[in-house]
């Protein structure tokens, strides 16, 4: 997925992206900083139950590279 970095669009579609990924409401996911860097730090609230899902998903990508 790509999105050209205006207005915020190329965040919003992380997010949009991340949400989806780990079936998880786009409102819980937080940009903290990195708003115009390639470097971006996100806080996905009650990240304890995303963190598992998360973990799984990276494995799979691992696995497949």
């Amino acid at each position: 997925m790509r999105a050209v970095p205006e207005k915020g669009r190329a965040n919003g579609a992380l997010i949009a992206l991340l949400a989806k990924t780990l079936d998880w409401p786009k409102s819980a996911i937080l940009l903290e900083s990195g708003d115009t860097n390639r470097l971006k730090r996100l806080r996905i609230r009650d990240g304890a139950n995303a963190a598992v899902r998360l973990t799984a998903i990276i494995d799979i990508w691992v696995q497949a590279t």
